[in-house]
């Protein structure tokens, strides 16, 4: 399993033999050369002493937050060797085909050998590289030609979460969207049914008042006949005292006015 060079400035080291805890480690040491683990320098035990450092080939086990080592004369003191992480943390990864691969934030090793294997760049991606062709400059990192980038292990899994998330958030809504449509659907049939019975309560409301309207013209036309009926009688009652006025009229007026006969009567008379 590949160790990241910059989690082990997190641990602590200690020796199994005395049980000891030696110090954390303040950086370690790659060899230019070999491209591979060299040293591990310990922190300050006190202020101003000499550098404390352990070979790697002291280091028995590694452990998540310790460093086993096999007693405490394995600790030395002085400039360990290889080129600090410290110095290497920001160059320029490039490759030898000339293409740019980004900045150097963490470099990762095998358990076994101690061989550089992967560099992660500023966009937590990996580049494998080969320790043969590895080159650490003064200034650019190379690594072989055509070499590829990888998704980190945590980024992977953070696409996996935020992927599982948005499918169960996805789920979720789908899951209130169909609770949503069926409870539309039950009001949409509810109001279909409140439409029926409104429109059969509209139409009874409309009968009835279709009815009332026949009975009040059937009602206006029976007492239109009535008045007619009863106009007509009227008229033929003025009518007919009327003709009998008149007649009651011309027969005074002719009775009152001499006659022939009634004159050649009083002629007769008179002679």
């Amino acid at each position: 399993m590949p160790i990241s060079l910059k989690q082990m400035k997190t641990k602590k080291v200690a020796s199994l033999d005395e049980g000891r805890l030696l110090g954390s480690v303040h950086t370690v040491f790659v060899d230019e050369k070999t491209n591979q683990l060299k040293s591990i320098q310990l922190s300050q035990m006190v202020w101003g002493g000499d550098q404390r450092w352990i070979r790697v080939e002291e280091i028995k086990r590694i452990g998540v937050d310790l460093i086993y080592i096999a007693n405490e004369s394995a600790v030395r003191t002085g400039t360990p060797p290889g080129r600090s992480i410290d110095t290497l943390l920001g160059m320029s990864i490039s490759s030898k085909d000339g293409k740019v691969m980004g900045t150097l934030q963490d470099i990762k090793i095998s358990s076994r050998q101690g061989k550089v294997n992967k560099l992660r760049t500023q966009n937590n991606e990996f580049i494998t590289v080969d320790a043969r062709e590895l080159v650490i400059g003064k200034d650019v990192i190379l690594v072989q030609a055509e070499a590829k980038t990888t998704e980190t292990a945590s980024k992977a899994s953070k696409t996996r979460t935020l992927r599982d998330n948005l499918v169960k958030r996805t789920s979720k809504a789908m899951k209130r969207g169909e609770k949503l449509v069926k409870r539309t659907s039950t009001v949409i049939k509810s109001g279909e049914k409140l439409v029926k019975r409104t429109t059969k309560a509209v139409k009874k409301i409309i009968e009835g008042n279709e009815a009332d309207l026949r009975r009040k013209a059937s009602r206006k036309s029976k007492i239109k006949k009535v008045v007619k009926k009863n106009t007509k009688k009227i008229q033929g009652v003025k009518k007919g005292a009327v003709k009998k006025s008149v007649g009651k009229s011309v027969k005074k007026a002719v009775v009152g006015k001499p006659t022939v006969r009634s004159l050649k009567k009083k002629t007769a008379k008179k002679k």
